[in-house]
């Protein structure tokens, strides 16, 4: 996807009959051109419509869409599980990721003082975590390089894998030492 416009989207809550125009944003993914996710002020169980109509979405060829139509269903606030961090460090930044079973990114914090993470609105499931520590400030992780003699970044992973429950806060104190 090369661009999207958001005057060519439509979000719509649906009650009953009624179709409710609801403000958004389209966020693009910085780390994969072709995807993109809609944030909103998302009610809780409600029922939604997405459409894109002709031309909202163009590809890197210039090829765009014909109209687009979804329905899904915000779940509900007791479907979800929060995982509430304490990180104890003698560096930061940090950036903190969450891991599902398969080892992929769920989400990512990052953390510029010792404090509380919170992670809210995570799907039931098995997760771990990665902490990484951004010595020069740029939001990723950096592999060092030989001929400078410089270290790649510190990495620490949480040796437990926990698991989140619906309608659960899981608290978890993590001391870092290198």
């Amino acid at each position: 996807m090369q661009q999207i416009s958001d005057s060519l989207v439509v979000l719509e809550e649906i009650r009953d009959t009624l179709r409710i125009p609801r403000d958004f944003n389209v966020i693009r993914d910085s780390n994969d051109v072709r995807h993109f996710s809609i944030s909103a002020k998302w009610q809780s169980a409600a029922l939604y419509s997405l459409t894109l109509l002709p031309g909202a979405v163009t590809d890197i060829y210039g090829a765009s869409n014909d109209t687009l139509q979804t329905q899904f269903r915000a779940m509900d606030e007791e479907s979800y599980g929060n995982l509430i961090l304490t990180l104890e460090s003698e560096e930061y930044p940090l950036i903190i990721q969450l891991l599902n079973e398969k080892g992929l990114v769920v989400k990512q914090m990052y953390a510029r003082q010792a404090g509380p993470v919170n992670f809210n609105y995570m799907l039931p499931g098995n997760y771990t975590l990665k902490a990484i520590h951004d010595g020069n400030g740029n939001g990723r992780w950096d592999t060092g390089n030989y001929l400078l003699q410089i270290q790649p970044e510190k990495v620490h992973n949480y040796v437990k894998p926990f698991t989140v429950r619906s309608n659960w806060d899981y608290d978890i104190s993590w001391q870092l030492n290198d």
